[in-house]
């Protein structure tokens, strides 16, 4: 299941840069999750969201970043409006 979902993450990788997809994974419920998605919108760093409860996905938010369509490195848990910029415009 999982790997379906990167593989068509992938195919929708050119309404984003040519390598980089970041893939946000938060619940509906979840403040800190909300405050992710309202700054990365804020910032216009443009990301696509992951379905729900994911294996490998323990903590809310988790924010991974694929290169050429590998995992690159993942943000797990709160950060600042400051730290997400820092870590995801590179």
């Amino acid at each position: 299941m999982r790997l379906l979902i990167i593989a068509a993450l992938l195919c929708c990788a050119s309404a984003f840069s040519a390598e980089k997809v970041i893939i946000l994974y938060s619940l509906p419920n979840c403040a800190p999750c909300r405050q992710e998605k309202i700054w990365l919108e804020d910032l216009k760093i443009k990301y696509v969201e992951g379905a729900g409860k994911q294996p490998g996905i323990e903590y809310y938010p988790t924010i991974i970043v694929l290169i050429d369509g590998k995992e690159k490195f993942r943000i797990i848990g709160s950060k600042s409006r400051e730290e997400l910029k820092r870590l995801l415009e590179n």
